[in-house]
């Protein structure tokens, strides 16, 4: 079991967005300020924290989106997605980070090329614009991309800002507090209080999944791969939780424990970067998301040190009275 958990400890990066792959929390935050003028049909969003823009265009003609050197570089509009082949930006957008010399091939100089990409009505793609190229805090800079309308320069104005987190000590405080407070109280009443958390655990680990579901990816294969290792405890959760209501605590005590273990790893160690990050891939509120990671932690610990000591059977009641022997 310490092999096993080593090695799920050193697959789970912290850093995970609550699994494998998916977005994580940063101190980076990139928003739209303006879309100036406005125009009917249009609208302009960041997705993955500014690592992508998203032009939805359902008015009755196209916009085109212009690259670094402002040559025409995407199209969206009544028949759908089209994209200049011939545009420096394909070539520098396939990476988070564009690197090297952009080939003679792409030239912002000459006649577009369209390609025509998919017949949807809205278009998604890597902007470095919109996002940090390099690690590090820096002061609030501003940033925009220019489209065209009809005929009529639109410029897309956004803001890009590192946010620290507060203090992560609280947090901390209150995994320990949670931890101490199973603990005694599984001496108490253990069967009570066991179902409870991990009831508890489980609850709150499917509310994360819920929150983070649509902000990770936006692929379903990619949702799930992200919450894979959240799936996995919600079910040894419920399974523990039947085992301890109708076993003995000697009889469910190693059952208990492997949950609460895969819930320290799953709900503390893939989450607990969320303390030290402002910007949270969640719907949920980012206290909402570190207390979870807290109940993670804490209820995790606490089951564990609980049924530690339920894992050798009292045998005392076997015992044979040496009288009888005689």
């Amino acid at each position: 079991m310490a092999l096993a958990l080593a090695a799920v400890c050193v697959a789970a990066s912290p850093a995970a967005a609550h699994g494998v792959g998916g977005r994580e929390p940063t101190n980076v935050r990139s928003r739209i300020v303006s879309v100036s003028p406005p125009v009917a049909g249009l609208a302009v969003t960041l997705i993955e924290d500014g690592e992508r823009v998203e032009v939805t265009n359902r008015g009755p003609t196209e916009v085109t989106v212009l690259g670094y050197d402002d040559e025409p570089y995407l199209r969206v509009g009544p028949d759908g997605v089209f994209e200049n082949t011939r545009s420096p930006a394909v070539f520098q957008n396939r990476s988070l980070n564009a690197t090297g010399d952009v080939p003679s091939s792409y030239d912002a100089t000459a006649e577009p090329e369209w390609r025509r990409v998919s017949g949807d009505d809205h278009v998604r793609w890597h902007d470095h614009r919109a996002h940090r190229m390099s690690g590090g805090s820096f002061p609030t800079t501003q940033w925009t991309i220019n489209l065209t309308a009809n005929g009529r320069p639109v410029v897309v104005q956004g803001e890009l800002a590192w946010i620290e987190a507060g203090p992560w000590w609280p947090w901390l405080l209150l995994t320990a507090v949670i931890a101490a407070l199973v603990a005694l109280a599984a001496r108490v009443a253990w069967r009570l209080t066991v179902t409870l958390v991990l009831a508890l655990m489980c609850w709150a680990e499917v509310l994360h999944i819920v929150g983070s579901w649509s902000e990770v990816s936006l692929t379903l294969p990619g949702r799930i791969m992200a919450s894979v290792f959240s799936f996995v405890a919600v079910a040894l959760g419920v399974y523990a939780v039947i085992r301890a209501s109708r076993d003995s605590p000697s009889a469910s005590a190693p059952v208990i424990l492997v949950a609460a273990v895969v819930f320290v790893v799953a709900g503390g160690v893939g989450d607990v970067s969320s303390w030290f990050r402002s910007q949270i891939p969640s719907t949920l509120p980012a206290g909402t998301v570190r207390a979870l990671v807290a109940l993670a932690f804490g209820g995790g610990i606490g089951l564990v040190i609980a049924s530690a000591s339920h894992l050798v059977p009292d045998r005392t009641a076997d015992a044979t009275d040496p009288a009888e022997l005689a």
